[in-house]
């Protein structure tokens, strides 16, 4: 068995960096946008309203990262 060069590793690996960076920055940005300090503003009804939805988001979001991460 031979040692694979870094080239051969990245065509292996295949993970597409930029995009699944992306994918979890916009999570990120849901999830402050969500349960960050905003919601001092937001009535209360609204924000149990919403948080399904923007944990359903960043939930979608997180695996289409990893997916992306780890595509061959």
């Amino acid at each position: 068995m031979r040692e694979l060069t870094s080239e051969q590793v990245e065509q292996v690996s295949g993970g597409a960096m930029p995009e699944s960076a992306a994918a979890f920055g916009l999570a990120l940005v849901i999830g402050n946008a969500s349960f960050g300090s905003g919601f001092g503003l937001v009535s209360a009804g609204l924000a149990f309203a919403s948080a399904p939805l923007a944990v359903s988001a960043m939930l979608g979001l997180a695996f289409y990262s990893g997916y992306r991460l780890f595509k061959y």
